[in-house]
């Protein structure tokens, strides 16, 4: 398993997933579960960045998040 990126600020950790699908599903947050349940104090939610148009939870604190949404205000 594997995940895209790690951000790491304030003594937390969120993962990150990129997707380029249009839509995203259970099988997409598998890794960053993983990862949130081997350090769940680090760790409170992750997100997929995909090329959808809504905000998902798709697992439990794990958001999949539109890519647009990362570049509004730009």
């Amino acid at each position: 398993m594997e995940i895209d990126f790690l951000i790491s600020t304030k003594g937390k950790i969120l993962p990150v997933e990129v997707k380029s699908s249009p839509k995203v599903g259970y099988a997409d947050a598998r890794s960053i579960e993983s990862f949130m349940k081997h350090r769940h104090s680090l760790v409170p939610l992750g997100i997929v960045v995909y090329s959808g148009r809504e905000i998902v939870e798709i697992r439990k604190n794990i958001w999949g998040i539109p890519d647009w949404l990362l570049f509004v205000g730009l």
